[in-house]
C-alpha cells in the first residue's frame, strides 16, 4: 500500500471548511485566500484518492467519506497546535530549569523562599537532600546544578567553586525526661553516654565525624523522622536552631557547659563553573545571600 501524503495546512484547510460549509467563510476563519484551501482540499482528496466534499453551488457539503474523516482530522490538529506551542518555547525553556542539592541542615525557610522567587522568574526548580559526597559527585557528573552545604574548611578541589552564603546557629534538644536524672548544665561526658540522633546519614561521615559527641548514634535525615526520634526520647540532638525543635512535643532544649553562644556553622554554595547555563546561574549566585537574609528575618 501505497503511502499517504498530506500536509498539516491540508488538514487545516479540511476542517475549517468541513466545519463551516463554504471556501469563502473558511478563507475568513483562517485568514488565507479561498483559491489556495481549495487546491489544498483538492490536493488532499487526490492523495486520498476519494472525495471529501460535494459541491452544490457555493455551499461544500461532506460526504460519507468525509464526515468519518472529519473527528480524526480535527483530533490531529489539535495535535499539531500543541506540538507547534511546544516547539515554539523550546528555546526558551531549554535552559530554563536549575537542579539544587542541598544539605539536611539547610533552612527549610530559605528553601520555600528561593522556590518563590523561582517560580517567580518561571525557572523550573528541583531540589533534592542528600550528602556532601554524593552533591559534589552529581555536580561534577553534570547532573544537578547548583549545592548548599556546610563548610567542610578544605578546598573543594579545581573542578568546584564555592561562595559562603551564610550562616546558622545550633544548640541542644532533647525530651524533656531523658537526662532527668542529670543535673543542670549537662556536661560533654553526661552527653557522651546518651544516644545522639545526629541529622545526616551515617555515610557522610565527614560532616557526622564533626557533629559526634556520643559513642551512641542513631543517623537520620529526615526531618519529621528526626523530630519522631526526639519526641520519643531516643537520643538528643545537636541541631540547627531554625528547625525549632524546643516546639515539639516533649522536647525543650538542653543547658549544657559549653552554652550556645557562638555555636554555629557556615553554608556555602558550591557549583562547577562552566555551566552552558551560565547567565542564569550567575544571577541566581548573586541573589542568594540576600534570599538568605531574607528567609531569617
Amino acid at each position: 500500500m501505497a503511502t499517504l501524503l498530506y500536509s498539516s495546512a491540508q488538514l487545516e484547510a479540511f476542517t475549517a471548511v468541513a466545519e463551516h460549509g463554504s471556501l469563502s467563510k473558511a478563507a475568513v476563519k483562517l485568514q488565507k485566500d479561498r483559491t489556495t484551501l481549495r487546491d489544498l482540499v483538492d490536493f488532499l482528496e487526490d492523495g486520498l484518492g476519494y472525495a471529501l466534499f460535494l459541491r452544490e453551488g457555493r455551499t461544500l457539503r461532506l460526504t460519507p467519506e468525509g464526515e468519518l474523516l472529519k473527528r480524526q482530522a480535527h483530533l490531529l490538529m489539535r495535535q499539531v497546535r500543541a506540538f507547534e506551542a511546544f516547539a515554539r518555547e523550546v528555546p526558551n525553556s531549554a535552559t530554563q530549569d536549575i537542579s539544587l542539592v542541598y544539605d539536611p541542615f539547610t533552612p527549610r525557610a530559605f528553601l520555600h523562599l528561593l522556590i518563590a522567587e523561582m517560580a517567580k522568574r518561571k525557572i523550573r526548580l528541583s531540589l533534592t537532600c542528600a550528602s556532601r559526597d554524593e552533591a559534589e559527585s552529581w555536580l561534577a557528573g553534570g547532573r544537578v546544578d547548583l549545592g548548599i552545604f556546610q563548610a567542610r574548611n578544605h578546598s573543594v578541589g579545581n573542578e568546584m567553586a564555592w561562595r559562603a552564603l551564610g550562616a546558622i546557629d545550633m544548640d541542644f534538644y532533647a525530651a524533656t525526661p531523658l537526662f532527668r536524672e542529670s543535673t543542670a548544665p549537662l556536661s560533654l561526658l553526661d552527653l557522651s553516654l546518651v544516644p545522639q540522633v545526629i541529622m545526616h546519614a551515617a555515610s557522610d561521615e565527614p560532616v557526622t565525624r564533626r557533629l559526634q559527641i556520643s559513642g551512641h548514634t542513631i543517623f537520620t535525615n529526615e526531618l519529621e523522622m528526626l523530630r519522631g526520634l526526639l519526641e520519643k526520647g531516643c537520643g538528643w540532638g545537636f541541631l540547627p536552631t531554625h528547625v525549632q525543635a524546643a516546639r515539639w512535643q516533649n522536647v525543650k532544649r538542653l543547658r549544657t557547659e559549653v552554652g550556645s553562644q557562638g555555636i554555629s556553622q557556615t553554608m556555602v554554595t558550591i557549583w562547577k563553573p562552566g555551566s552552558d547555563k551560565r547567565e542564569m546561574m550567575d544571577d541566581m549566585l548573586s541573589l542568594l545571600p540576600e534570599w538568605w537574609k531574607q528567609s531569617a528575618l
